[in-house]
């Protein structure tokens, strides 16, 4: 699970589930995640930290942070805003070319995290003689 923004809501809810009734299931290759939420994991019945997660090999350069989404309540922009955490993370070492709305990536120094390139080159306003 790489590159992916994860927003949670709901307070009893964790960002990622992972339930076996025959094993305890694992994650491996987990990396510039954003995973916003109260509870982070749980697994098997037992909720586990984001920093249990990181201590167990995962998102080294993943965050809990919130992703400063446009809007995520009515009209939904899921776009990222210019301060969002997850613009240039450092270390980015993804590989896709193009964003959800067709964008070329990366536009800045690294690939952002998320479907979606922010595009955070200021566009000059329009001049018009009045």
């Amino acid at each position: 699970i790489n590159n992916n923004i994860v927003v949670c809501t709901n307070a009893t809810v964790a960002a990622i589930y992972l339930y076996s009734a025959i094993s305890n299931p694992t994650l491996a290759n987990c990396n510039f995640n954003c995973w916003n939420s109260t509870v982070f994991l749980a697994r098997a019945g037992a909720a586990v930290t984001f920093a249990t997660w990181q201590a167990e090999g995962r998102d080294a350069n993943g965050t809990t942070a919130n992703p400063l989404l446009v809007s995520t309540s009515t009209p939904v922009d899921l776009h990222l805003l210019s301060s969002s955490p997850c613009v240039n993370p450092a270390g980015q070492t993804s590989t896709l070319t193009v964003d959800s709305d067709g964008d070329a990536r990366p536009l800045g120094a690294t690939t952002d995290i998320g479907a979606d390139e922010a595009n955070t080159t200021p566009t000059a306003p329009a001049i018009t003689d009045q």
